[in-house]
This record gives structure tokens, C-alpha cells and sequence, in this order.
């Protein structure tokens, strides 16, 4: 029994790595594409974010800010603008690239800090993003 489950974890590491190498030989080169032509555009924001969600597809950050690990989930208004803020665009950028006022993307923010548990006045939300995108 032990060797099965021994078999089946390495099976499931192997497979994840597959996964993510696709992604970096697949999908990353055509993003690349897109963000070089969409340079000084705003889109180029939603295609920095499609990179991210498809890194936290397969790494911890997206079971964390998803809030699987005992957290409120974040809604998907609330993961767009979390991904951008980690990408370190200002609010300003946010809203110019989602398409909505400033004043949606700092309730979104407060929502965010507040469902991650982080204190008014206490670590920057980039900063805690990142943090959470290197664990």
C-alpha cells in the first residue's frame, strides 16, 4: 500500500511539472508576443494578469489567495485587481485596465487586505502578495 501511494505522489509531482513546463514552452511565448505589441497599451495589463493566473493555476499562490487555506474566498473581481496590485500597477493603472473607477478598485483593495487578515496601516498589499506568490 505504501508503495502505490509513494507511486501516486510521484506521479502527481511529475505531472504538475509537465504542466508547468507547457505553460513556459506553449502559452508564455505567444503572451510575450501580445505584451510586446500591446506595449503602451492598457491591455497589456490583462495579459500580464492571464500570466499570473496561469502561474497560480499551478502554484501555491492561487490556493492561498483563493483562501483554500482557511480564508474568505476572494471574489473574481477581487483576484483580477489582487494579481494586477502584485504586478505592482498603481490604482490608477487598475482601473484604467479593468475598466472601472479608482474608487472600485480601492473598495476591492480594502477587500482584499480584509479577507487576508492584513490591519489598516499594516504591510502593503504588494508586498504581501508577492510574498504569498514566492511561498
Amino acid at each position: 500500500m505504501r508503495v502505490l501511494l509513494e507511486q501516486r505522489e510521484h506521479d502527481r509531482r511529475e505531472l504538475e511539472q509537465r504542466i508547468v513546463q507547457n505553460v513556459e514552452h506553449l502559452i508564455d511565448p505567444t503572451l510575450d508576443r501580445l505584451s510586446r505589441a500591446l506595449r503602451h497599451r492598457p491591455e497589456r495589463l490583462e495579459i500580464e494578469a492571464v500570466r499570473m493566473n496561469l502561474r497560480e493555476i499551478v502554484g501555491p499562490f492561487g490556493h492561498r489567495i483563493a483562501g483554500t487555506d482557511g480564508g474568505r474566498p476572494l471574489t473574481r473581481r477581487e483576484t483580477e485587481v489582487a494579481n494586477l496590485v502584485r504586478l505592482g500597477n498603481t490604482s490608477a493603472e487598475i482601473a484604467d485596465a479593468l475598466h472601472i473607477s479608482p474608487s472600485s478598485v480601492a473598495f476591492h483593495r480594502a477587500n482584499v487586505r480584509r479577507k487576508l487578515g492584513l490591519p489598516k496601516g499594516g504591510p502593503r498589499l504588494e508586498t504581501h502578495l508577492a510574498a504569498l506568490g514566492r511561498d
